[in-house]
């Protein structure tokens, strides 16, 4: 008897042109042995009985064969095929079993279905060795194993939440398959392993392999928000959906796409920043991933989030009286991106602040009429803009003292002439 051995035949005839040889991995005649125990899988045809030799052929595992599994040339001689295993419980695509949709064998085999066989001989498949679990994403892990056994014809594998109970099957895999990618998963999740070989032929187990674990991806950090708060800070804020992170880290950039420097990190559980010493009138953009220590991985990547500062403070701002009723003015715009400028009168410099106009962007002058004579007036103008609804600071305080009425008289005697 032949036992415990995989026989796979991948002879070619001589013609160059790729054809099989048309004959089985075993060729049987009447000096050939029994046949018990063996996977005859992937050949052209599994076996070939020849020259009326009556041979036993029993718990063998005959599938994914071009051809039939067992030919028999002389099918008046009946060759009896007990328990064997044919890819279906169905049994064998056979003239006597029109249910079965397994292997194919010819005319003149007389088969014992698996099931009802008892295959009493070899023992267990070797268990597989060396399992390794690696995470590769947030909802992937993928599994490598060593195949020991001559004789599985497949491998169930499966997973534990906890490395020590509740396991559950999860998938099976063909006959020396030796890995497995596990996807659909939670991130931020350990997941536990352990492997065994099957054999169909009359149904052992071998024991199971090492237990092995990882851990999925760190959960990605989702709303990520960022408010301005004033000129030189942007506060973030972000919700941790990750329950394993070690820290976050934060990376900010100038345009939303390109140019991504890491700035800060924060803590385990930290879910918001502020990031300070900013320039004014600038839109910052940022995101956050969380970080696992232990293996080295990374989130994906939280929403982009951005915010302007608020606009750069005119500067410079002058009055000038030049009538006993008017006081111009004029300042430094130092805003790309207001909208306006809000321009307000105090009768003191420090209270009774009131706003007197507004006027459009890059506008950088006022004339304020309509006012008292010999009275000194006190001014400051700050920019807005309407996106957001930022104001810069106050620019620095300007006054003048409008001249008394006579001065008026002598202001328009000492206007040039011009004539023409």
């Amino acid at each position: 008897i032949i036992t415990r051995a995989v026989i796979r035949y991948s002879g070619r005839d001589g013609s160059g042109a790729g054809n099989p040889i048309e004959d089985g991995a075993i060729r049987l005649t009447n000096a050939s042995p029994n046949i018990s125990y063996v996977s005859l899988v992937n050949n052209y045809r599994g076996l070939e009985v020849l020259g009326g030799s009556t041979p036993t052929l029993a718990c063998n595992d005959i599938y994914n064969n071009t051809d039939f599994g067992i030919y028999n040339n002389t099918p008046e001689t009946i060759v009896t095929a007990e328990g064997h295993w044919w890819g279906s419980v169905l049994g064998p695509t056979h003239s006597g079993n029109p249910g079965g949709n397994g292997q194919s064998v010819s005319d003149g085999v007389d088969y014992i279905p698996w099931q009802t066989f008892s295959c009493i001989g070899p023992p267990p498949p070797l268990p597989p060795g060396n399992l390794q679990a690696s995470a590769v994403s947030q909802t992937q892990i993928n599994l490598t194993w060593q195949d020991n056994s001559s004789d599985e014809s497949d491998f169930h594998i499966e997973r534990s939440p906890n490395g020590s109970t509740s396991w559950t099957e999860i998938t099976t895999v063909g006959v020396s398959i030796t890995s497995y990618n596990n996807t659909g998963l939670s991130c931020s999740t350990t997941y536990y392993y352990r492997v065994r070989a099957h054999r169909h032929s009359d149904g052992v187990y071998s024991s199971y392999s090492n237990v092995v674990s990882a851990a999925t991806y760190p959960c990605t950090p989702s709303n990520l928000n960022a408010t301005a708060v004033s000129q030189t800070q942007i506060n973030l804020t972000w919700q941790d959906n990750s329950s394993d992170e070690s820290e976050f880290h934060i990376e900010r950039s100038p345009n939303g796409s390109s140019g991504w420097i890491q700035i800060a990190t924060v803590g385990t559980n930290v879910a918001s920043y502020n990031n300070t010493g900013l320039n004014c009138s600038t839109t910052y953009y940022y995101r956050v991933r969380a970080h696992r220590h232990s293996d080295g991985q990374f989130s994906g990547y939280s929403n982009v989030a951005s915010a302007a500062t608020y606009p750069c403070t005119p500067s410079n701002l002058s009055a000038t009286a030049v009538l006993s009723t008017q006081i111009n003015l004029t300042w430094q715009d130092n805003s790309p991106d207001e909208t306006e400028f809000h321009i307000e009168r105090s009768p003191d410099g420090s209270t009774g602040w009131a706003e007197i106009a507004t006027v459009g962007a890059n506008v950088t002058s006022y004339n304020n009429t309509g006012l008292s004579s010999d009275t000194t007036y006190y001014y400051r103008v700050r920019a807005h803009r309407h996106g957001d609804g930022a104001y810069s600071s106050y620019s620095n305080v300007a006054s003048d003292q409008t001249p008394s009425p006579g001065a008026d008289v002598d202001y328009f005697i000492h206007l040039p002439i011009i004539l023409k």
